[in-house]
C-alpha cells in the first residue's frame, strides 16, 4: 500500500472513530437532558511531549484496529487525562498514551499525531496498528 493510501485510511479510520464517539456522547446527552438541543464537536489539538514514556515518532504502517478505553477516573476532565499523558514525559515508571481523549461533556482533544504509535495497551504490536 503507499503512502498516500496509508495516510489517507488513517485519517478515514480516526474521523471514523471520533464520529462514532460523538454520536454516542450525544446520544447519551439527550437522553439524560432532553432539554438540550445539540452539542457541538470541535477536536482540540493539544499533542503531548515526545519521549521514551508518551511516544516516540514512531509511524504507524498500517491501521487494523480502532482501541477505546474507558479511564474510570471520577470527577476528571478530558484534559486532565491528556495532561497526565503528558507527565508521562518525565518518566514516571509508566508508558502511556492515546490519540484522543473524549471527556464526560463532549469535549474531544487529540494528544498523539494521527501517523505516530500512540501507546495504549501492553502490545506494541496491536499499539503499530491502531488508532487509540
Amino acid at each position: 500500500m503507499t503512502k498516500i493510501k496509508t495516510s489517507f485510511l488513517i485519517y478515514a479510520v480516526a474521523i471514523v472513530a471520533v464520529l462514532l464517539a460523538v454520536i454516542a456522547i450525544l446520544i447519551a446527552s439527550a437522553s439524560k437532558t432532553p432539554e438540550k438541543s445539540g452539542v457541538e464537536a470541535k477536536i482540540e489539538q493539544r499533542i503531548i511531549q515526545k519521549s521514551d514514556h508518551t511516544y516516540d515518532g514512531e509511524l504507524i504502517e498500517e491501521v487494523r484496529f480502532i482501541t477505546v478505553h474507558y479511564t474510570a477516573n471520577p470527577g476528571s476532565t478530558a484534559i486532565a487525562n491528556r495532561n497526565y499523558f503528558n507527565g508521562l514525559a518525565d518518566g514516571h515508571g509508566v508508558s502511556a498514551s492515546a490519540h484522543f481523549i473524549i471527556g464526560l461533556e463532549g469535549e474531544i482533544i487529540q494528544c498523539v499525531p494521527l501517523e505516530c504509535v500512540s501507546w495504549a495497551n501492553g502490545n506494541m504490536d496491536s499499539n503499530r496498528h491502531s488508532i487509540t
